[in-house]
């Protein structure tokens, strides 16, 4: 039977103790070390027979050893078994006075009726370290999660349910942490997706595959909608048990508008190098051939030839009146300063032009509330002008703008001209373009024309 003294402790076949993976030490009541394994004296760099009856306040750090002379009589007073893993900061001390940190598991048993304790010592450098870098990551994830304010980021259980909030969840989707925790992310998708059992769906295949990806569109406590790239990715155990799933989602709303923003502003760039091409090239050839026309008018004494010449120049004005009414829509949006100028101005060339008394009526809060249709407005007007100007022969005009019924703004343009029958084909592709414009945008066209004269409405509707 063994001893209690030296290595006999750890005779027998092959020395079994020698061949643990762990260095076991044996210690009596008085706290002497009276045996050890090769795997101890190895980890500690002593040899065996210099540890055999020391103390083992020995391995222990010289700063720590009166507070494990402490716990060395507490535990002599209730001796137990004391298993590894309970996170105590236990340091051991080398034969160079080095340190390395270590796990010990105490078994008291009882050796020729003496109590002794053996312990078993597990070298937990690299335990330490990797539990170090799992901290710091699992710090820095939590950081990241905190400080993430542009990102919605939380936790989900098994089932679904929001498990986690970060500041960013709130900000995006305006829930507070006490409300939502505990609700079904499905809360956040919209009545088409869960008709399509989509969040069911999602969560399924994060879990088969370890990821999943989404786009489209997510609604926030208020019922608002944003368009978002969702990212569900499952949380799995050491023992590849499913934990749950982290969800990101970011807000794509930002992004899209960007996206729009340049486009419309390339959009714009090319619509203004169209007008001017227009402009430079295409009008001014245009003008140059009337003028040409003009000239030979003069000269040319056949009455028959007179009226065909007269017909041209007259058509080529029209064209380069439709050209020019083209390029000032390519343009931007304008302000309701810009708007207001623009119909004063197409009044006061109709009053040089054509001696027709024409008055401008503009209600300031129809401007206001005009928004970006400014423009298209402009168009109409400019055409239902240009009609009067041209056709109407009437002495006296009205151009007005004012608030209408129904959250509207209505363009009115009312002459005591001649009139003429809107529904003939000779209305003109200027009508038409007018009409075709106010479809593009959702209004009303109006048209009523009689001998006495001719009422232009054009009836915008507002952004709710």
């Amino acid at each position: 039977m063994a001893t209690v003294t030296g290595r006999s402790f750890f005779a027998g076949d092959g020395r079994l103790a020698d061949a643990l993976p762990d260095g076991v030490v044996v210690v009596d009541a008085a706290g002497t070390i009276v045996s050890v394994n090769a795997r101890l004296a190895e980890m500690t760099g002593y040899a065996e027979d210099d540890l055999l009856g020391r103390s083992i306040d020995h391995l222990v750090p010289t700063d720590r050893r009166a507070s494990h002379t402490v716990q060395r009589g507490t535990f002599s007073a209730h001796p137990r078994v004391r298993p590894m893993g309970t996170e105590l900061d236990v340091v051991c001390q080398r034969s160079d006075g080095s340190f390395f940190p270590a796990d010990i598991a105490l078994s008291p048993v009882v050796l020729d009726g003496e109590t002794c304790v053996v312990a078993t010592v597990r070298d937990a450098t690299e335990r330490r370290a990797i539990d170090k870098a799992r901290l710091e990551a699992e710090e820095r994830f939590r950081l990241l999660v905190e400080s993430a304010s542009g990102l919605a980021i939380f936790m989900l259980d098994t089932e679904g349910r929001v498990s986690s909030w970060n500041i960013g969840a709130q900000r995006l989707k305006g829930y507070e942490r006490d409300e939502i925790i505990g609700q079904p992310f499905s809360v956040f998708c919209t009545p088409q997706d869960l008709a399509s059992h989509k969040p069911q769906r999602l969560l399924a295949e994060a879990a088969v595959t370890g990821r999943t990806e989404d786009f489209g569109w997510r609604v926030r406590k208020d019922g608002s909608r944003y368009q978002a790239t969702v990212s569900i990715t499952a949380s799995i155990d050491s023992d590849g048990r499913l934990r749950g799933f982290t969800k990101i989602i970011r807000d794509n709303s930002t992004a899209l508008q960007a996206r729009d923003d340049v486009e419309r502003l390339h959009l714009f760039e090319q619509r203004e190098h169209l007008g001017r091409d227009l402009h430079d090239g295409v009008i001014q050839s245009l003008f140059a051939v009337g003028m040409s026309l003009q000239g030979l008018l003069s000269r040319v004494s056949d009455p028959t030839a007179v009226e065909p010449l007269q017909q041209a120049v007259s058509a080529l004005d029209d064209t380069i009146t439709e050209l020019r009414a083209f390029i000032f829509g390519l343009g931007t949006e304008l302000s309701a300063a810009e708007v207001r100028h623009e119909l004063d101005r197409l009044a006061d060339g109709v009053r040089s032009r054509s001696g027709t008394e024409v008055t401008v009526v503009i209600d300031p809060a129809a401007l206001t509330v005009l928004g970006n249709r400014g423009r298209d407005l402009l168009l109409v007007a400019r055409e239902a002008m240009s009609n009067v100007e041209r056709h109407s022969r009437a002495s006296s005009c009205i151009l007005s703008l004012r608030l209408g019924a129904g959250n509207t703004v209505e363009l009115v343009v009312q002459d005591d001209g001649r009139g003429f029958d809107p529904s003939a084909p000779s209305g003109g592709l200027g009508l038409n373009n007018a009409r075709s414009r106010a479809r593009e945008i959702g209004a009303h066209y109006i048209v009523d024309s009689s001998p006495a004269g001719t009422t232009v409405i054009l009836r915008v509707p507002l952004a709710e």
